[in-house]
Formats: C-alpha cells, structure tokens, sequence
C-alpha cells in the first residue's frame, strides 16, 4: 500500500456505519434513488441520468468496500512482513548448512525443501519488488 493510499484510508472515518440501503422515494415529485441507514436518509440521487440506478448501487456499497479495503490492506501489510521474513531465512540457509556439515546432503535438500533453494530465494525477493 502506497502512503497516499493509506493516508486515504485513514481519511475516511466518522461516516455513517453501513449498510446503507438504495431505496425509491416517490415523496419528491420525480423519480430518485434514497441511500438509507438505520432508518435515516443519507443521500438522495434524482434520476435525471441513465447511470443513477449503478451509481446508488456504488455509494451504497461504499461503508462495505471500505472494510474489504481495509481488511486487504492489513492482510497485506502482514503477507509482506511474514514474506520478507521468509526470504531472509532463505538467504541466511545456506551458511548455515555449511557451518553445520548439511551442506550438499540429502538431509539438507529435505529441510531446504530440495536442492532449488536459491530459486526460492530468488521468487521470494521478486515478490517484494511488486509495488503493492
């Protein structure tokens, strides 16, 4: 997660808890779309566009898309961590096996998870460059 999407994300408090729900509302002369919660209007959208039905869909889905956001990015944040520990247990392996006679053993390959260790290095190192 970049900086500005989490600044983002920490942002976006104090808004109306979910769920909001999309409602019709004939009271207004015209037709239009309400987005309730617990019983209150939060927004009214006139249809006055073809989108208007998609678009209270989106809003509608806002506090919903704001937990799974948050919730990814948490996850994420500790996949990273849990990876960048990973790699650096990989990259430490191998003098290990040395400095305790493993090195080039069949026992070695059984708890380096066989004899491509460096290509595990080298996946685990790549997946950190991704930006998130």
């Amino acid at each position: 997660m970049t900086p500005q999407d989490a600044a983002l994300l920490a942002s976006l408090t104090g808004f109306t808890p979910g769920p909001w729900r999309v409602r019709p509302d004939p009271e207004h002369g015209m037709p239009t779309l309400s987005l309730s919660s617990g019983g209150y209007d939060i927004a009214t959208l006139w249809h006055g566009y073809l989108a208007a039905d998609s678009d209270a869909a989106l809003i509608a889905a806002a506090p919903d898309l704001h937990r799974i956001a948050t919730e990814q990015a948490v996850e994420n944040a500790l996949l990273r961590e849990a990876l960048e520990r990973a790699a650096f247990v990989l990259a430490v392996m191998p003098d290990i096996a040395l400095r305790v006679g493993l090195a080039g053993t069949s026992k070695w390959d059984e708890i380096a998870g066989g004899p491509d260790l460096f290509g595990a290095l080298d996946q685990a190192n790549a997946a950190l460059q991704v930006q998130p």
